[in-house]
This record gives C-alpha cells, sequence and structure tokens, in this order.
C-alpha cells in the first residue's frame, strides 16, 4: 500500500472535566513509515519517516514529552530502511536492505533509563567505521558490501547470523561473540564471524527464532 500513518501514545488516566480527548495524547507525530520500538523504558521510542517515493529512509529518537532527534538518514535510493528488536529485547536493530546486499546495526538498551541516557548514549557512527564514539552504544554489523545479505539476532552473548556469507546461497547459520563489537581491542569483529554449522545446499534457512537454551531455524529441505 502507499499509506501514512499517525503515531500516538494515549494517556490512560482519566482526563479531568473539560479537557478535550486529543490532550490526552502524550506523543503525536504525523506521516510515519508505521514501524515503532520502543527504548529501553517508556521514556523513548523510536521511528522512521519516508521520503517523497515513500521509502522508508529517516530513524528518530522521540523522548516522550521531550523533543525529537534524526540518528539516521539513508540516501541511497536503493535501500529501505526498517527498525526492530532482538527476541530478547536487549538490542535495537536497524536494518538497511537492499535487494542483494545488507547493513545492519545494534544499539545496546541494557542500562539506558529516561529520555537523556537514551539520547546521550544513541550516537551514530559519522562513517563507516565499525566503532562509534567511546559513549556510543551503536555498532555496525558489517559494512554493506554488495551481494552479501544478513540478518541479527541475539542469544546469551553471541550474535547468530543467517547470512549468505563464503557464498552460501541458500543461507547458513554463522555466530559472533557481541563482545567483540564492543571492545577496543577487535576493530574488525565482522572478520571473526563462524560457522555454527556446516553449510548445506540443500536447506534454504529464512529465519531464526532464540528460545530459552535453543535456536528454531525455519526453512525448506529439497
Amino acid at each position: 500500500g502507499y499509506e501514512t500513518y499517525r503515531l500516538r501514545v494515549k494517556s490512560l488516566e482519566p482526563a479531568a472535566e473539560g479537557t478535550d480527548s486529543n490532550e490526552q495524547y502524550l506523543v503525536d507525530i504525523a506521516d510515519t513509515s508505521g514501524a515503532v520500538v520502543w527504548g529501553n523504558d517508556d521514556s523513548t521510542l523510536f521511528y522512521l519517516k519516508m521520503d517523497a517515493e515513500h521509502r522508508p529512509f529517516q530513524l528518530w529518537l522521540h523522548v516522550v514529552g521531550g523533543e525529537d532527534l534524526l540518528l539516521l538518514q539513508e540516501d541511497d535510493g536503493s535501500f529501505w530502511m526498517d527498525v526492530d528488536k532482538t527476541q530478547d529485547q536487549r538490542y535495537l536493530v536497524v536494518s538497511l536492505e537492499s535487494p542483494e546486499t545488507s547493513e545492519q546495526y545494534v544499539v545496546d538498551l541494557r542500562g539506558l533509563q529516561g529520555g537523556d541516557q537514551h539520547r546521550r548514549h544513541i550516537t551514530w557512527p559519522t562513517s563507516q567505521l565499525l566503532l562509534g564514539p567511546e559513549e556510543s552504544v551503536v555498532r555496525c554489523l558489517q559494512p554493506r558490501r554488495a551481494g552479501l545479505r544478513y540478518e541479527v539476532e541475539h542469544q546469551e552473548g553471541q550474535f547468530y547470523f543467517l547470512t549468505n556469507q563464503d557464498g552460501a546461497r541458500n543461507n547458513k547459520l554463522m555466530r559472533c561473540a557481541a563482545s567483540l563489537y564492543f571492545s577496543s581491542s577487535s576493530p574488525r569483529p565482522e572478520v571473526q564471524w563462524e560457522d555454527v554449522r556446516a553449510y548445506d545446499s540443500s536447506e534454504q534457512l529464512e529465519a531464526l527464532l532464540p528460545l530459552r537454551g535453543h535456536l528454531a531455524l525455519l526453512g525448506r529441505q529439497r
């Protein structure tokens, strides 16, 4: 469709007598893509805006009762933006995707409390470097490389990737310790991705779901 969405957060407190019901909206943002994710608490949320072609291309941070902050803008018209969280709710995942190429960022939300902390620590890298400013909790998992696709999940300190890396046309499962992305002694953690299981060309892996003590892989097998 060609829809745009109005993002509203409404107070559940009873309205004072004579108060306009619209005054109960704590957040009221027009012309969004419809994608919205809360931060680590109810002080902050993230949403996307679209360009003239209806392509999601801007990630915004909104502090409830405060101002909006533009975090990231994708100017390449062949890439679309999406925002989500890992299954365990620890990481915000920002995806930039073209039909053949991926680039994803994670934001470590653990410990962030209140709008001020979210604004101060979520500082986007100004270039394609893997490591952002020292106090930033934003990391690029793998800079875009033509033809490389991947998606990420997190479980018990490990990032798990479904990816076509190394010619795995039907995708394979890889992993990397999440701590490597937040250590100054590991400037290129993407080169330390390792196979979890051998690639099998008879399998088409399509999705990954972390469960307590297990990983569920969804796909097809010839």
